[in-house]
């Protein structure tokens, strides 16, 4: 593990994510979580519990570990299972798509269009 203070560069934010083999997100409080969408995007599994935003945006085994909620040792085996995944690679690359698919600023403009028609739509019925 190396402990990286606070990176305001983003060129070195994107080296920084894309250098590390796994992104551990232990918060039990977050409604979004930019820092796990920013290292799916550049590549990096993530590790979270299976609380609120984080929760929604790994899918289990398949772009990151999502851990027992409060499970410190759940947590650990996120690290570990990911650390030695044989499909790794193969980890990496659904991060990047879901981060591309789902978070993209096309896929939010998107979204924000599918949902402000439905609001239309529901006020015109």
């Amino acid at each position: 593990a190396v402990f990286m203070d606070r990176v305001n560069d983003n060129a070195l934010l994107r080296i920084v994510y894309s250098a590390a083999t796994v992104f551990v997100a232990p918060l039990i409080y977050e409604p979004f979580g930019k820092t796990i969408v920013e290292s799916m995007a550049c590549g990096t599994p993530v590790v979270c519990f299976d609380l609120a935003g984080p929760g929604e945006i790994v899918d289990h085994k398949v772009d990151g570990y999502k851990a027992v909620p409060y499970s410190s040792s759940d947590l650990a085996s996120g690290i570990t299972w990911l650390s030695e995944a044989n499909n790794y690679e193969e980890l990496c690359e659904a991060a990047i798509m879901k981060a591309r698919r789902k978070f993209d600023k096309v896929a939010a403009a998107l979204e924000y269009n599918r949902i402000y028609k439905r609001i239309i739509d529901e006020e015109n019925n």
